[in-house]
């Protein structure tokens, strides 16, 4: 009788042992689910924000096709006035074509 209480003894620490093993690895498969989860959500707000960033950069380099507009850039930062106005493209032409002074 004393081996059959023995032998049940043992089964029940053998279940109680695997029940802790298994919530352990629950646990830890958990935690990590909800890592990853909380770095993907950091991740897509990341790429969003380079995706509006990177329209912003898109939407600014077609506005600065305008000739009105870098007139207005160079009046505004860097004190340029029309006063004298130069046509710097007539000039890069010159250049490219070898007829510039050196």
């Amino acid at each position: 009788m004393a081996k059959k209480t023995r032998t049940k003894s043992i089964i029940r620490w053998l279940i109680i042992l695997g029940g802790l093993l298994l919530l352990y690895y629950l646990g830890t498969t958990l935690y990590s689910l909800i890592r990853v989860k909380t770095e993907r959500t950091a991740v897509e707000r990341e790429l969003l924000h380079a995706r509006a960033r990177t329209l912003a950069l898109e939407a600014r380099r077609e506005a600065l096709k305008d000739p009105a507009i870098i007139r207005m850039i160079a009046e505004r930062r860097l004190g340029m006035t029309d006063e004298n106005p130069v046509n710097i493209g007539d000039s890069l032409k010159a250049d490219s074509a070898g007829g510039g002074t050196q």
